[in-house]
């Protein structure tokens, strides 16, 4: 098992927003759809992995169960440091340390957000597709 897969630091983001998956936002409600249900939300983004990540992350491959891109956060050229697992959603940079265990965390780590506030966005987008 690879080593991001076993354990993430507490304090591994460098005073960003806790992104182990921590469903502390569970209990917050937006506007009109009252709690964001954080589990829920995460298996959904996780069984639409496929599509999604090529939104986020354009230059990628596939190898076996990992998306491996580069991380547009830092100045990357060379795939292979930035990969998640297509099958759990957990991800890592291997040139920074920074790691997260779901794709909540993984959208709020690219776009610079909180845990919160990456539910409240995805949780909106989720709604929307659904009609």
């Amino acid at each position: 098992m690879p080593q991001y897969l076993r354990h993430t630091p507490q304090n591994a983001f460098r005073g960003r927003t806790d992104y182990r998956g921590n469903n502390s936002f569970n209990a917050s409600h937006t506007k009109d759809k009252g709690p964001i249900d954080s589990k829920s939300l995460a298996a959904q983004l996780l069984s639409q992995a496929k599509h999604l990540l090529p939104q986020w992350l354009p230059n990628h491959r596939i190898e076996r169960n990992e998306f491996v891109a580069l991380n547009p956060t830092r100045p990357d050229k060379t795939l292979g440091s930035f990969q998640i697992n297509l099958q759990t959603g957990r991800w890592a940079d291997f040139a920074t340390s920074d790691k997260g265990w779901d794709l909540i965390s993984l959208f709020a780590y690219l776009k610079g957000l909180s845990q919160r506030e990456a539910a409240k966005e995805l949780n909106k987008i989720r709604g929307d597709c659904r009609g």
